[in-house]
C-alpha cells in the first residue's frame, strides 16, 4: 500500500464465477479505481511498481 499510494480497503469475500469455476487456486485483485485522468495515471504507475516487485 505504501509503494503505490492507495488506501487499504480491506479483504472481501465474494462468490465470483471467475474464482469459483477455475481448476486452480485463484485470487482476484482490484488495484484501484479509474474515475478521472489523474486516477488513470496513478493506476498505471502503481501497476508498473507492482510488476517490478515480482
Amino acid at each position: 500500500m505504501k509503494q503505490v499510494g492507495f488506501n487499504k480497503r480491506g479483504k472481501k469475500r465474494e462468490n465470483f464465477h471467475v474464482l469459483r469455476e477455475t481448476l486452480m487456486l485463484a485470487v482476484l485483485s482490484e488495484n484501484g479505481f479509474i474515475d478521472n485522468p489523474s486516477d488513470a495515471v496513478l493506476s498505471k504507475n502503481s501497476i508498473d511498481k507492482i510488476k517490478q516487485s515480482f
